[in-house]
């Protein structure tokens, strides 16, 4: 595999500075913001109202997932680029909307557990 060029790897690195930097601010708002108690709504039906009360654990899956799709899409970008240059930039652009759209989930969950 060739190393990155330099017009690929500049906002590239962009990228996924972007993208740690938000995953790392899930991570603390997650370990901030949530409450310690045992049960936390996690779904919330406009027309049911509360319709899923799960454990608090389950809050870390937000952050977790965008770790996942971090490392996933940066790894299998990296090794498809030689092939297919606009899929692989279609996975590495993808990251950091994921992680605003994690964020906004945590923000919504934290506001309903108010």
């Amino acid at each position: 595999m060739s190393p990155l060029s330099d017009s690929i790897r500049q906002p590239l690195v962009l990228i996924i500075a972007l993208s740690i930097t938000l995953n790392v601010t899930l991570w603390l708002l997650v370990f901030l913001l949530f409450p310690t108690s045992d049960a936390a709504v996690l779904h919330y039906s406009i027309g049911i109202g509360i319709d899923f009360i799960g454990s608090t654990r389950q809050i870390y899956l937000l952050p977790a997932i965008g770790l996942i799709v971090l490392f996933g899409n940066t790894l299998l970008g990296i090794t498809i680029k030689n092939t297919d240059i606009r899929s692989a930039w279609l996975l590495w652009s993808i990251i950091p909307p994921v992680h605003l759209i994690l964020l906004g989930s945590f923000f919504l969950i934290w506001w309903i557990n108010q």
